[in-house]
């Protein structure tokens, strides 16, 4: 887990025909409204294949609903906060990016109770294109960083060679930094 410059995930899709699943991880905050309900929150962006590659398994809802850049996953926490006991898949939250973007998403999916014992966890997960609400995201800058890339890959044996190829990315990402 470590930052990543914005276009990585495709480029190595694009070559690496051992690795199955990229995922591109990025952070903000936002505004959520629901009802009389008003919180600051912390939202993670991400591709759909986040619910796929990592153990998140829902308590209601579907993984493959993160396709849809209208929908928006809870963890159990959050669902409780908003929603108490009840099951709020199909329930609309209005969400507030920067000064005043606004877009209402459906609730798709609920996290069941995450482990105590974890690496990742998540609030709130929306499709990663609805990264571009928050701010101007050029996916292809390679002086810009998100905060993670997770490859996933057919066979561990497969690392190596991946690894041993990628000397090309650190340069391109050098090259678009040259005061470094």
């Amino acid at each position: 887990y470590g930052t990543t410059p914005r276009p990585l995930a495709d480029a190595l899709s694009n070559e690496f025909t051992q690795i199955k699943n990229t995922c591109r991880v990025e952070d903000g905050r936002v505004i959520i409204k629901y009802e009389d309900h008003v919180f600051e929150e912390g939202i993670r962006y991400t591709d759909p294949s986040f619910l796929t590659m990592f153990t998140f398994p829902l308590k209601w809802g579907a993984p493959s609903s993160l396709n849809d850049p209208n929908s928006i996953i809870l963890s159990e926490e959050m669902s409780v906060k908003y929603f108490g006991d009840e099951n709020p898949v199909g329930r609309d939250m209005l969400l507030v990016f920067g000064d005043s973007v606004k877009k209402a998403f459906t609730v798709t999916g609920v996290a069941a109770t995450f482990p105590k014992a974890r690496n990742l966890d998540f609030k709130f997960l929306v499709n990663f294109e609805n990264i571009r609400l928050s701010q101007p995201y050029d996916f292809n800058d390679w002086s810009s960083f998100l905060n993670a890339t997770f490859i996933q890959v057919d066979s561990a044996t497969n690392i190596r060679s991946i690894e041993s190829r990628m000397n090309k990315y650190v340069r391109l990402q050098n090259a678009a930094n040259p005061d470094w």
